[in-house]
């Protein structure tokens, strides 16, 4: 027989985690003496490489035990469920790195817009995920909003740095309505596919008459009045919906950055 300290050695282990192993029911040595020395027969050692390997792929010692009072037949279970639990990090970390890279190569093609500066910019097709219009929303209201329309997009599509914000339904020459006018989040899409059926709205393509502004009640409706000065002096027929794209991805109220830039489609442009 062997000795706690020859068996630990040749195990590969240490006697503290043997007489561990031993208080928890776990393994036990095949004889203690009189003068509480332990002894271990060399044989063990193969139940204690299984016990060793069982513990590096993370079962708890409760788990090996059920294993090994199960003689093994619950092996195939554990080993399946812990596998599944692999799989699930190893997807978690091909997400993060993705991010990662897609956060890396992000730009943000209004961050050096001047504020309060009225410009015509040029914008090519884009698609955004949307919600449903949405009326008098409180704060409260805007956070479930927003935290039910990243549930829905899914893990990969919420966190993908595309362009977010709202789309509102708000005529230029209306601007005082604002605060009680419809609106729906927006997202722009990415080459994943969401796990819900959401809807999908187009921002054409073609020249947007455009500001950027602080994102506060002031700031916005003194933006929407500078763009319809704007309009109404170089005579510019606008869509009647008010994008609000958010500069970059730092949040900080009502699912809005510290500024945006407001936006209306030009469909035609005085002579």
């Amino acid at each position: 027989m062997l000795k706690i300290s020859e068996f630990a050695s040749l195990a590969k282990t240490t006697r503290r985690t043997l007489i561990f192993y031993d208080e928890k029911g776990l393994f036990s040595p095949a004889k203690i003496a009189e003068n509480g020395y332990r002894f271990y027969e060399p044989d063990q050692l193969y139940q204690f490489e299984m016990i060793s390997g069982l513990r590096q792929l993370g079962l708890s010692l409760e788990e090996i035990k059920s294993i090994l009072d199960s003689n093994g037949d619950q092996l195939v279970e554990y080993l399946t469920q812990y596998q599944e639990k692999i799989q699930e990090n190893i997807r978690q970390l091909q997400l993060l790195d993705r991010l990662l890279d897609m956060h890396k190569q992000q730009t943000f093609p209004y961050k050096d817009m001047v504020e309060n500066d009225v410009q015509i910019l040029s914008s090519v097709e884009q698609a955004f995920w949307c919600t449903d219009l949405e009326v008098d929303c409180t704060p409260e209201d805007v956070a479930r909003l927003y935290a039910a329309f990243l549930s829905d997009l899914g893990d990969i599509n919420s966190k993908f740095p595309g362009q977010l914000g709202f789309l509102t339904a708000l005529a230029l020459d209306k601007g005082q309505d604002y605060m009680t006018a419809a609106f729906r989040f927006i997202k722009e899409v990415s080459m994943t596919r969401s796990r819900h059926t959401i809807p999908i709205i187009t921002k054409s393509a073609g020249r947007y008459l455009s500001i950027k502004v602080q994102t506060s009640l002031e700031g916005i409706l003194n933006g929407l009045t500078q763009l319809r000065e704007y309009a109404d002096k170089h005579q510019l027929e606008l869509e009647d919906f008010l994008w609000q794209i958010n500069t970059d991805q730092q949040l900080i109220k009502n699912g809005s950055s510290a500024e945006q830039v407001l936006q209306y489609r030009i469909l035609q442009e005085g002579k």
